[in-house]
């Protein structure tokens, strides 16, 4: 039988694996929207705050690091994933490309955040050139990504219990930054 996409689906003991694999993938992905929306959240509520606020650069500082870190933390436990399935090779590539060039961007952005907070003039067209090359990537895997879940014939239904369990799973996860003297 043909995915969509004209590629045989995924079956028999090579499913499992890759359904193992996927849960894992988007355990990473639910760890990156949880830490993106905590990096939001403290942005949203520090941008409008008055100059006379010592705290507020000190915070957003602090967000744009506990980002970076975290993004430095999807990185390293995608090197722990293992096996990863032939059938998932494409996928996993493409998402690690992606995940890295999220990390160089999060790492400039930090940087950027940290040297407005100094009066620096911040490095706003490397971050900006890396913002775009994340998007690009990650159209790419997202692509990849979809490829893999048709090949491995799950409707939306399954999808979805998949995602909803990598959140539980991620909501359960204690991770924490390295504190960082901000001073």
């Amino acid at each position: 039988m043909e995915s969509a996409s004209g590629e045989p689906r995924i079956e028999g003991d090579e499913l499992q694996k890759c359904l193992d694999y996927l849960q894992e993938e988007l355990k990473l992905a639910a760890f990156q929207d949880k830490e993106a929306t905590l990096y939001k959240n403290a942005s949203a509520k520090y941008i409008d705050a008055p100059l006379t606020d010592n705290l507020a650069p000190k915070e957003r500082c602090r967000a744009a690091n506990r980002l970076a870190q975290a993004a430095g933390e999807i990185v390293n436990r995608r090197y722990r994933i293992e096996p990863i399935p032939d059938a998932a090779s494409a996928a996993y590539s493409a998402w690690q490309l992606a995940y890295l060039d999220y990390s160089a961007w999060v790492s400039a952005l930090s940087a950027a955040i940290e040297a407005i907070a100094s009066d620096i003039e911040p490095p706003a067209r490397q971050v900006l050139k890396l913002a775009s090359q994340f998007q690009k990537s990650r159209n790419i895997a997202r692509t990849e990504g979809n490829k893999f879940i048709d090949r491995l014939g799950l409707n939306g239904n399954t999808v979805q219990k998949l995602l909803n369990e990598a959140a539980v799973a991620v909501a359960a996860d204690n991770w924490q930054p390295k504190e960082v003297n901000q001073d």
